[in-house]
């Protein structure tokens, strides 16, 4: 999800959307995002670019069901999905 040089990348709640049955989660290799909420087709996760040091995040699927399985993964930046909700 977020593939940066020295962890430049805006702090704050990212938000992340998705259409389909199953979980999803955030991970990085140097911290453990903070869950903020989590609903079904819907997840918000604190990030923190000083916590990271620099290092991959990444969006991974670990459940989904087959009959209607996780796509259209949208990653909206902290403060952006009023946007998003003006674009339907």
């Amino acid at each position: 999800m977020i593939l940066t040089v020295n962890g430049h990348y805006p702090p704050g709640n990212y938000t992340i959307l998705f259409d389909g049955e199953g979980k999803i989660s955030v991970n990085s290799p140097t911290y453990k995002p903070d869950v903020v909420e989590e609903a079904p087709g819907r997840l918000v996760v604190a990030l923190d670019p000083a916590r990271s040091r620099g290092a991959i995040v990444s969006v991974v699927i670990s459940e989904t069901n087959p009959a209607n399985h996780i796509r259209n993964i949208r990653v909206l930046l902290p403060g952006h999905e009023s946007e998003l909700q003006g674009l339907k």
